[in-house]
């Protein structure tokens, strides 16, 4: 059997689920709006921090280029002015030389870590250091660094960069050197920038600048390793290899910002470019952790759903109160149906609301004032047809008993007497004859009367319905073995005819029933009149019965119990178990206005 389900329980889960689906559908539009929305703000963001530091790179370098240019132009540099001391050795210019001064200027700046001059012959390679104060002996350029840092390049005349990576035991701090060859001269001139003055441009560590705080911006050399400072890692540059997709495609000539994981195996956001100027080739990189980015987003988030939750909250109070608004006088309306399909027409609903629901009320008021009227109109006219059909029962059983008491009777009394006169004339088996047909005539006389006194009692209408039922109850205690106990009490003169026959008939049926079905011993009989009702109750100690079960002599014998109760305004009420006897119950009121009408 399906399980049932109101039209308030419907309403509430219609809302809810209508809730659900608009805030699921605008949550998750926000949701994705707002995700592509920090994604595409953070890719700009990191293309553009790229191409700015990209510009700042290439413009570094230009910039230092320049500074090589100046301190040539101004300086006339010969090899005479060296001190040559064998191979390998270092050799330090005391500021007597005129070329110290200017080159302590750059060695002063922020940007250099020492300057090398260098001659070479066929037989050896002679060097100059001008050095930083600060810079530890055991980080200074050995004769095959500076080889190697020259190369093969023999271009005169032209400042190129050199990425240079010393990854023996003896380290260096510095990783780019610009140098130039002066033909006149036979020499190198390299200068040495320092690392510092690469990380003022690269290095971020600050979470207002856009980075917040896993965002940073690096470089990697052809070699694959880190050429600035990592945030993560303070001593990164020469040691750290980095091999992410990013890497590998900015080496191929492909500019992009896309999602991956980078040398730390954490998911990213880099964009990433390639710089090729004047010697160097390197990698730029701007990147920042995937998570970060998404905080935002999380964020937001979360605040759909703690502002969904409430939302939902609000349309599950709202949806009840509107659906119990709405189902309230469908309720109403459902249980008045009930009341109408009972029979109980006296319902009138109150119109609360100006819609359809208050029309559908108005009408089944409109329609329970009709049934009702109809109902009262059929009820009248049943019971007019009821009575008009008991009442000429009535009348005729009244005519048929004056028939036979008055008619056939008087006849048959006269007959009895002609009959004894002749026995009185007769002899022998004629007399006995005559005597036999007298007593025979007196038997049918004495059964026309009894005919004539069930349809109507000449006691009922001469002495009284009080006296009726007791003729009734002694003929019964005489012709059964029953013992009938009579109770009754009051003045029944004033009752019409009708209220009197109606009384008899209900009793004379009660007890006709007791005798025929009951298989009783003892009968009570209640017979009460007060000012307001009259109340008749008979009951027995008989075997009862079930009403489901009667036989239909006993069933039509209750609806004209029934039937002359509804007449009187009266209820009629039967108990009865099975080995525990029966108990009929009569009352009706009395009223004020009698009909009185009788059968005769």
């Amino acid at each position: 059997m399906r399980r049932f389900i109101s039209i308030r329980e419907k309403l509430v889960l219609f809302f809810i689920l209508l809730g659900i689906v608009s805030i699921g559908i605008t949550s998750y539009l926000s949701y994705s709006n707002a995700r592509s929305a920090i994604l595409s703000r953070t890719f700009d963001q990191l293309t553009s921090l790229r191409i700015e530091k990209k510009k700042q790179i290439e413009l570094f370098f230009n910039e230092r280029k320049k500074d090589l240019f100046l301190l040539l132009k101004n300086q006339n540099i010969n090899s005479s002015s060296f001190i040559v001391d064998g191979i390998d050795q270092i050799n330090i210019i005391p500021d007597s030389c005129n070329f110290s001064k200017h080159v302590h200027q750059f060695l002063n700046s922020d940007f250099y870590s020492g300057v090398y001059i260098v001659s070479t012959n066929s037989k050896s390679i002679n060097y100059l250091l001008f050095e930083n104060e600060d810079l530890d002996s055991t980080k200074r350029l050995s004769f095959n660094s500076l080889l190697s840092i020259i190369g093969k390049d023999t271009s005169i005349n032209n400042i190129t960069l050199s990425d240079y990576n010393n990854r023996t035991k003896q380290m260096i701090s510095n990783s780019v050197f610009i140098k130039t060859f002066i033909p006149e001269n036979n020499c190198w001139i390299i200068l040495s920038v320092k690392i510092d003055a690469i990380n003022q441009i690269m290095y971020e560590n600050n979470p207002y600048n856009g980075l917040g705080k896993t965002g940073e911006t690096y470089l990697v050399g052809s070699d694959l390793l880190m050429r600035s400072t990592s945030r993560f890692n303070q001593n990164s540059v020469n040691k750290i290899k980095v091999t992410s997709l990013s890497v590998n495609n900015a080496f191929k000539g492909i500019t992009n910002t896309i999602i991956i994981k980078d040398y730390r195996k954490i998911k990213v956001i880099s964009s990433f470019d390639r710089i090729i100027t004047d010697g160097l080739n390197w990698v730029i990189l701007a990147e920042m952790d995937w998570d970060e980015v998404l905080i935002p987003v999380y964020r937001f988030r979360n605040n759909i759903l703690f502002v969904s939750i409430i939302i939902s909250g609000l349309f599950i109070l709202i949806s009840y109160i509107v659906s119990l608004g709405i189902t309230r006088t469908i309720i109403k309306l459902n249980n008045a149906v009930s009341e109408v399909g009972k029979g109980n027409f006296n319902v009138n609903l109150e119109i609360s609301t100006n819609d359809e629901i208050g029309e559908l009320t108005r009408s089944f008021n409109k329609m329970a004032s009709q049934l009702k009227l109809s109902s009262k109109q059929l009820s009248e006219e049943r019971i007019n047809r009821t009575r008009s059909m008991i009442d000429g029962q009535e009348i005729e059983r009244l005519r048929l008993s004056r028939e036979l008491h008055d008619g056939l009777g008087q006849q048959m009394i006269g007959l009895r007497l002609k009959i004894e006169n002749l026995t009185n004339r007769c002899e022998g088996n004629t007399a006995i004859i005559a005597s036999e047909v007298g007593k025979l005539m007196d038997k049918t006389i004495e059964e026309v009367r009894r005919m004539s006194n069930d349809l109507m009692p000449a006691v009922l209408q001469e002495f009284g319905v009080a006296n009726a039922i007791r003729n009734l109850c002694d003929q019964i205690t005489d012709a059964s073995a029953l013992k009938i106990n009579i109770q009754i009490t009051g003045n029944y003169d004033l009752l019409t005819p009708k209220e009197k026959t109606y009384i008899f008939r209900i009793v004379q049926e009660a007890l006709n029933n007791i005798v025929k079905h009951a298989k009783a011993s003892d009968i009570m009989l209640l017979l009460s009149k007060n000012n307001s009702n009259v109340l008749l109750v008979v009951s027995d100690n008989g075997k009862g019965c079930n009403f489901d079960n009667k036989n239909n002599d006993s069933h039509n014998g209750i609806n004209n119990m029934k039937e002359r109760a509804s007449l009187l305004n009266g209820n009629l009420n039967i108990e009865s178990f099975p080995g525990m006897g029966t108990k009929i119950v009569l009352t009706f009121p009395l009223i004020d206005e009698k009909d009185t009408s009788n059968f005769s």
